[in-house]
């Protein structure tokens, strides 16, 4: 049974952190026609991907002139900083706001530790219950990681910067305060891990 819970600990750590675009993290947009992302900072370098205006882009590192950005599938390179405009992200709010009310009533038993934009092109929250959180019935428990995940996906569906991003199900990972793994829920079934 221990075995079988790190194996998933370790495809869940895993598969989360393949994409390295923490809700935090800060962002570009194309603000030109077309964008060359390169290989390495410098217009003589490979072309890695093509943007269009408009694109998102993720922030990985900066040069002098040159961003390292992450694009929504994945590839990573170089653009020319005067191709985009610097931004703040801004659905981490969005998300942090929406957790917040629908947590509510449980804010004593457990609060948003982190969200993650995931590889599989979906979003992925980290909720961190307190001690308090077994004064709450099997089936409460259940109903409040439900209750999480449907709010979040309904909020992916209609947010016109998630709504481009999202593919599959946002989903939401309960956390222990020694940060291991104790369930996990879409917007249809919780799984409580034993």
């Amino acid at each position: 049974m221990l075995n079988k819970r790190k194996g998933f600990l370790c495809a869940l750590f895993a598969v989360s952190l393949v994409w390295a675009g923490s809700a935090s993290a800060d962002r570009v947009r194309v603000t030109v026609r077309q964008a060359n992302v390169r290989s390495e900072p410098g217009s003589r370098h490979r072309i890695v991907a093509t943007t269009k205006e408009g694109d998102l882009l993720f922030v990985v590192d900066s040069g002098k002139r040159w961003w390292k950005v992450k694009l929504l599938n994945g590839k990573e390179g170089w653009i020319y900083k005067k191709a985009v405009h610097y931004e703040k992200d801004t659905y981490q709010t969005r998300i942090e706001s929406m957790v917040e009310s629908v947590l509510g009533p449980y804010l004593k038993w457990a609060s948003l530790n982190e969200v993650y934009l995931e590889q599989e092109q979906t979003i992925r929250l980290d909720i961190m219950v307190t001690s308090q959180w077994k004064r709450l019935s099997h089936e409460e428990r259940k109903a409040m990681m439900i209750k999480t995940a449907k709010a979040l996906t309904k909020l992916c569906r209609k947010d016109e910067l998630l709504k481009k991003y999202i593919r599959k199900a946002p989903y939401a990972v309960f956390f222990d305060r020694y940060n291991t793994p104790i369930g996990q829920a879409n917007e249809v079934d919780a799984r409580i891990i034993p």
